[in-house]
């Protein structure tokens, strides 16, 4: 069976199996990644990564288990930068970062800005302050901020009644090959 969508000027014939995925789909994000093949999240999945992403704060990263290594700063600062080594570099291997986030946020993370592919690890690097401590938790804070925003770009919103109503507005009935009017 088949049903003709509106979208614009444009109408478009779509089976009716797709209308179902479309309207029981989370966010126009999750039908991205179904329109190339994948197949559809799990609805729990989706439901524990957004608990998981809401109750994530900045002490939920593991830091005993973040290397940390400490170089000298380049830049302006005088004798300051050529005595002292107040950078910090923070290395958090994947592994025992992945055991933390769930499996949703995994691929995001590898194509973040932060992965080494070499030693397969997330790499975050500060050299702000004059102050090793201040550094280091900047590199934290970094981390945190990138694995917040990759979470937010995986795990796809809930939908909400007004939106899955409008949609089904943008539907044409089949059978009569009559539009909805539309508002």
């Amino acid at each position: 069976m088949l049903a003709f969508l509106r979208i614009g000027a444009r109408r478009t014939t779509v089976p009716v199996t797709d209308i179902q995925a479309l309207l029981s789909c989370s966010s126009r994000r999750s039908l991205a990644g179904q329109a190339d093949g994948a197949a559809p999240q799990d609805e729990r999945a989706l439901r524990a990564a957004r608990e998981w992403l809401s109750s994530f704060k900045l002490e939920s990263i593991p830091r005993n288990e973040c290397i940390v290594t400490y170089s000298r700063s380049s830049g302006p600062g005088g004798q300051n930068v050529n005595k002292v080594n107040s950078k910090a570099t923070l290395r958090l291997p994947c592994p025992l970062l992945f055991s933390v986030i769930p499996e949703l946020l995994q691929t995001r993370v590898r194509e973040s800005r932060f992965y080494a592919a070499k030693s397969h690890s997330v790499i975050v690097q500060s050299d702000g302050s004059r102050s090793q401590r201040d550094n280091v938790e900047e590199c934290v804070r970094k981390l945190y901020d990138m694995i917040v925003e990759v979470g937010r770009a995986a795990i796809p919103g809930v939908t909400s009644q007004g939106q899955k109503k409008r949609v089904e507005e943008l539907y044409v009935d089949p059978e009569n090959n009559l539009e909805r009017p539309s508002c």
